[in-house]
């Protein structure tokens, strides 16, 4: 016989966010938002997964609750930044590793290539572009990895390199779906919380779809400032950003000053 659980929406512990799911909850939400199933099902099943209901367990809870409470889980601006996703096995002793949360490890040329790997996917759901944008956040780990050198920048994952993303293809086709989902609905989730943080940079996010920002124009008038395109590109993504902003901020109080004369 089940366990039966009563829920009660001011006593009864359940994930709020998508920042406080598991690795496992994450994964049984893409089967579930990515099925064919009724949407009052779904709904039912999403509390049972986000209330980590076990298998010998029922949970009696009303509709209304169960959608206020999975609200989160459908709202079209996914806010997951956490990476639940830190590795993915490609074979036996064989791994790649994924960025930090909010992407707190990954450059700036990393960053602005898997956006736009990202877009493409949106707007053609072609599952090369989506391959393409896990292998540009997945590498292999640094040959002499050692966290506890004074030279360690902070990264288990060997340099970004753009020419080297087709030699892992064909290890990352292989992948299940709802992994492959699951580090894209972490990628939208940074880049939301990024167009959060930077609005000046970022144009207005719509339908789900991770805001689009003019790259090559803010970055060649930045790097006309730093100097050196490729340092520009190496450098940390969120600090490229926040001077990014910052900049396209201040230009925008000038030329107000300006036009107000």
């Amino acid at each position: 016989m089940k366990q039966e659980l009563y829920f009660d929406l001011h006593k009864f512990q359940y994930a709020k966010s998508w920042n406080d799911l598991s690795k496992e909850q994450l994964l049984a939400i893409i089967r579930v938002l990515h099925s064919a199933k009724d949407p009052a099902l779904k709904v039912e099943q999403l509390a049972g997964i986000i209330c980590n209901v076990q298998p010998h367990q029922h949970l009696y809870i009303i509709f209304e609750d169960a959608r206020t409470i999975t609200q989160f889980l459908l709202d079209p601006q996914a806010s997951l930044t956490a990476n639940r996703i830190p590795d993915i096995r490609t074979g036996i002793l064989k791994r790649l590793y994924g960025p930090a949360d909010r992407l707190g490890n990954s450059t700036f040329g990393e960053f602005m290539m898997a956006d736009s790997f990202c877009a493409n996917y949106i707007s053609t759901q072609k599952e090369e572009w989506l391959h393409k944008l896990i292998a540009c956040l997945y590498r292999p780990k640094k040959r002499k990895y050692n966290p506890a050198s004074e030279t360690f920048d902070g990264d288990i994952r060997e340099k970004f390199n753009p020419n080297n993303l087709q030699s892992r293809l064909k290890q990352i086709e292989k992948l299940d779906f709802e992994l492959k989902q699951a580090i894209l609905t972490y990628f939208i989730g940074c880049k939301n919380a990024f167009a959060q943080t930077y609005a000046h940079l970022f144009m207005p996010a719509s339908t789900g779809k991770p805001s689009s920002s003019p790259w090559l124009e803010a970055l060649s008038s930045y790097a006309k400032g730093v100097g050196n395109f490729n340092e520009v590109l190496d450098s940390n993504a969120g600090l490229v950003l926040f001077d990014l902003n910052k900049a396209i901020k201040e230009g925008k109080k000038m030329q107000e000053m300006f036009e107000k004369g």
